[in-house]
């Protein structure tokens, strides 16, 4: 990769924001991360020079907003790939909602993959 991208990566839980941090840096991705949906759009109003995002759905759904909060925010503006850890036929609904989805626990190659196909288009 010549240019280095940078991709917010949005997870409730610390262990698997890491986790991400980690195989994105394998990838030769640079990172920032938030814990919640406040912590995303400060990010994402801060000018930070984003890439993509990996966004889990479950964030969205505990703070009662079922992915209404930042998904629309980012239509147009950035790329961004939704991941659940959902039952396989909740996830047959959903992956058919997002352009971009992934299921946990993600594969790495599934997660490069995912991410040179969306921040190419």
């Amino acid at each position: 990769m010549t240019d280095k991208k940078t991709i917010l990566i949005v997870d409730n839980e610390e262990p698997i924001r890491t986790l991400f941090e980690r195989s994105f840096k394998e990838l030769g991705y640079s990172t920032v991360c938030a814990a919640n949906l406040e912590e995303a759009l400060t990010i994402l109003n801060s000018g930070h020079g984003l890439d993509g995002a990996l966004i889990d759905l479950g964030v969205e759904r505990e703070e009662g907003q079922h992915t209404s909060g930042i998904t629309p925010i980012l239509e147009g503006r950035l790329p961004y790939c939704i991941m659940s850890g959902t039952s396989y036929e909740d996830d047959k609904e959903l992956s058919s909602k997002y352009k971009f989805f992934l299921q946990k626990p993600i594969d790495l190659n599934d997660l490069d993959n995912t991410f040179k196909d969306m921040l190419n288009k």
